[in-house]
């Protein structure tokens, strides 16, 4: 059955937008947008040229939820978006440029106002955040303020079609809503201490036969002269924007239980990060996620290793050794179980195979992470190639290749973890 958010959460979301108290300025929505497609401190996005062409559909699809002012079975050239933080004056984002061409336009919004409110690293449009952003939003476009993450959702999901077995009550639609905004905006704990409002809980939303049109959006904004959107009906579905959210993803988000994500989640996001930390207390199934990952037939090769106190360098990364050489001895280096894994996949992919490496870390939190690492801990971030402090093997330089995957476990009722911090 086809569930929509019901009119009247749309329009109560727009009133809320407008009496916020946001900053009218395009960066707090962009920064959402950034969000949504997974930027962090360390992981980048971009919304240049380097963008294939189904990147570019997705990103066009996201602006498209996050500001569209015409529905599914609409079209739209130009004046068709308008953010969040701009609804208290009608102020449309980038009224003389075709919806097809926004994305563009949002790299040209960035690299002009993040000059004087540089919130991104930004090197030729590849964009990570600077570590003060959260600083720099929330003084000069949060006001002080969070956002409420119901009304939120509400105008998000606006023409969201989702697809449940039977008519859900309120409770179950918003148990999906508020799965399904965490997901699109990749919500994590730290989000709700400064950014957003919980509020899901207390202001539920409910569930209609129909959505909210584009023509019933447009009328509760008043435009100026010459700012009227350039909407018409789409001749086929094919040209249109859509937003569906099947039966598959609906029962999922229903199954799931408090903050714990699915054994797909997990996939999906490691499949995009590269490299995740799995915490909780013992028994919530932390070893169980893992065990699927390697069996998972995407992962061709994979090795676990348990980090403990006497976990070191020379274990992880290299050592050097003692050979017999005629009546003496040599000084030799061997690489450890982390470089010599990491070559095997580098090697694989300069060998053009179609190879996927899968490296897992049991207790993470039980070994010294800065000694274990060393200098290659830089190379986490994936932008880095480091120069090894000896040459193990004839390795002396360092990169994670791009077929490498980690994962690590940790255990968040360990009282040794308190020195390190997982985003």
């Amino acid at each position: 059955m086809n569930c929509y958010v019901s009119k009247e959460n749309v329009i109560e979301a727009i009133e809320y937008f407008k009496n916020a108290g946001f900053e009218a300025d395009d960066m707090l929505d962009i920064y959402l947008l950034s969000k949504s497609q997974g930027v962090t401190t360390s992981f980048p996005v971009t919304y240049g040229k380097q963008l294939s062409g189904e990147k570019r559909d997705d990103c066009l699809k996201s602006i498209w939820m996050l500001g569209g002012l015409f529905d599914s079975s609409e079209i739209c050239g130009k004046k068709g978006l308008i953010f969040p933080s701009g609804f208290s004056k009608s102020v449309l984002y980038q009224p003389g440029t075709d919806f097809s061409g926004s994305v563009g336009r949002v790299r040209d919004t960035i690299k002009q106002k993040n000059i004087p409110m540089p919130v991104y690293n930004n090197n030729d449009s590849i964009l990570t955040l600077r570590t003060n952003y959260r600083e720099l939003l929330t003084e000069n476009y949060l006001k002080g303020n969070k956002i409420s993450l119901s009304h939120l959702a509400a105008w998000l999901f606006r023409f969201t079609c989702f697809d449940f077995e039977s008519k859900p009550d309120e409770r179950k639609f918003t148990r999906v809503i508020e799965k399904a905004v965490r997901k699109f905006f990749k919500i994590t704990k730290n989000d709700y201490l400064w950014l957003f409002e919980n509020d899901l809980s207390q202001k539920r939303i409910s569930p209609a036969d129909s959505s909210i049109s584009g023509a019933e959006i447009r009328a509760l904004f008043t435009f100026k002269d010459g700012e009227e959107p350039e909407v018409q009906k789409a001749p086929d579905t094919s040209v249109t924007q859509n937003s569906i959210i099947g039966r598959e993803e609906v029962e999922r988000y229903l199954a799931l239980n408090g903050d714990n994500p699915s054994d797909a989640d997990i996939f999906d996001i490691l499949k995009t990060k590269k490299q995740i930390v799995l915490t909780g207390v013992p028994g919530v199934g932390k070893s169980r996620y893992t065990q699927q990952l390697c069996d998972n037939p995407f992962f061709t090769h994979t090795k676990t290793i348990q980090f403990h106190a006497s976990y070191a360098y020379e274990d992880f990364i290299g050592a050097e050794t003692l050979k017999p050489e005629g009546n003496g001895t040599k000084v030799d280096t061997r690489k450890g179980v982390f470089l010599d894994f990491a070559v095997q996949a580098m090697r694989a992919l300069e060998e053009g195979k179609e190879e996927n490496y899968l490296f897992v870390i049991d207790e993470l939190n039980r070994g010294n992470i800065a000694e274990i690492f060393g200098e290659t801990i830089l190379a986490l971030d994936r932008n880095y190639e480091v120069t090894l402090s000896r040459t193990y093997e004839g390795v002396s330089k360092f990169r994670l290749p791009e077929n490498l995957y980690i994962v690590a476990t940790m255990n968040t009722s360990d009282r040794n973890i308190a020195f390190l911090e997982v985003v």
